[in-house]
């Protein structure tokens, strides 16, 4: 399993305000490979919660990590043609999902460990009931390869989202489309952020931003840099974006997308940026196999950020 799962501290202290203290990031090493995907779970009895990343590895990728909302099991989407669901407290394979071609995406249904849906290079959007997992349905299709498969729990649906911009929502229950939209450009990575009520993408140079229920496009923000991916804070009040032509991690205010702050520190492209649960922190991902965590206010007391004593 070429993936991280890290627990993060207990929750201590909530952010308030703005900041112009310098962010020292927290580095997570480890890989020796690109990451290419991220994804938090949601807050955990104790008020914890865990990061998972996901990389390219010597074998083959692991393109896709998701956890369940317990964060006791988490589902892979690999280039060895595979989806597994692994035990997260043991690492052990308690499934391995065959397919014909890589998967590049897989979630779990309803956050629970009974179902699972893949889609990948077979451009085909698989449903695996976990019972009997030798005999997927297949549920809809796409043109080209479908790079990420969400569940969107607001709406009870499947986003699927393919290389050609094309992003298709399936209800799984009578598997029809429902909605449907598109973008010019080929996608580099789609998410679920803003506390789960805005669904996110980059695309060539912009930024495209989509309510979660509704579907309504909320906002497109051109950059001057190619937008490999976007990621909105839970309160809505800012988004975060990474790039695959340079290296920085940029923060903008949401609603006038004036530019906040501009983080240096990666050595390579970054392929994905997600909130956690809480909105104190934000991780991401790059092709210099480095994870970095970043505080939304710098020099807030939170986790293994404390204030320095003289």
């Amino acid at each position: 399993m070429t993936d991280n799962l890290s627990q993060l501290p207990p929750i201590k202290s909530a952010f308030s305000s703005s900041s112009n203290t310098r962010q020292i990031p927290l580095t997570c090493s480890g890989h020796t490979r690109p990451v290419v995907q991220l994804s938090f779970s949601k807050i955990l009895t104790d008020g914890s919660y865990l990061l998972v990343s996901s990389c390219k590895g010597h074998k083959g990728a692991v393109w896709s990590t998701r956890l369940n909302d317990e964060a006791t099991r988490a589902v892979t989407a690999s280039a060895d043609f595979t989806a597994k669901v692994w035990d997260t407290t043991n690492g052990n394979v308690i499934h391995t999902l065959e397919h014909k071609h890589i998967v590049r995406s897989a979630d779990f249904v309803d956050g629970k460990c009974e179902n699972v849906v893949t889609g990948g290079s077979e451009r085909i959007l698989r449903l695996f009931d976990l019972n009997k997992p030798q005999d997927p349905t297949v549920i809809a299709a796409h043109e080209s390869t479908i790079k990420d498969v969400i569940w969107i729990p607001k709406v009870s649906a499947v986003l699927s989202a393919s290389e050609d911009g094309k992003v298709n929502l399936t209800d799984i229950r009578s598997m029809s489309q429902i909605h449907s939209f598109s973008v010019p450009e080929p996608i580099k990575r789609i998410s679920l952020s803003g506390g789960g009520d805005m669904i996110t993408c980059g695309a060539g140079n912009k930024a495209y931003i989509w309510d979660s229920t509704k579907f309504n496009q909320i906002k497109v923000f051109e950059a001057p840099y190619g937008v490999s991916v976007v990621s909105v804070h839970p309160d809505h009040s800012r988004f975060v974006t990474g790039s695959i032509s340079e290296t920085s991690v940029r923060v903008y205010d949401f609603e006038t997308d004036r530019e906040l702050e501009l983080y240096k520190g990666h050595h390579g492209p970054i392929h994905d940026i997600c909130h956690s649960p809480d909105g104190a922190i934000y991780s991401s991902g790059s092709e210099d196999g480095t994870v970095r965590l970043w505080q939304t206010v710098p020099g807030t007391a939170y986790g293994l950020w404390q204030p320095r004593t003289v």
